[in-house]
């Protein structure tokens, strides 16, 4: 619970904590793995021709015809084999690194 207390309830004291039903906590946190199902699945790009692969070379994740999601990249030697073995990308984005504290 302490978990999703520093995360959900920033403001509640560990005794107002107690009180709210497990079922409620469960909720919460099943509508919140939805919205980021959904959140990542609307970072798919759909690949239908050349002109939906990026330009420059990049990391990314692949949903791939026969081997469904894997990783690789799009560089000038491969874009053929994506357009022919891939249904949808995802950019693999560089992180920043972490505030200094």
């Amino acid at each position: 619970m302490k978990n999703a207390k520093s995360f959900i309830f920033k403001n509640l004291t560990d005794s107002q904590m107690d009180d709210i039903p497990v079922s409620v906590l469960s909720n919460m946190l099943l509508a919140m793995e939805e919205y980021a199902s959904q959140f990542q699945q609307s970072q798919w790009i759909k690949i239908e021709s050349e002109e939906d692969l990026p330009k420059d070379r990049v990391l990314c994740w692949f949903n791939d015809k026969k081997d469904g999601v894997i990783d690789g990249g799009v560089a000038s030697y491969n874009r053929q084999f994506i357009l022919e073995n891939a249904t949808h990308y995802m950019p693999i984005i560089k992180p920043e690194p972490p505030k200094e504290d």
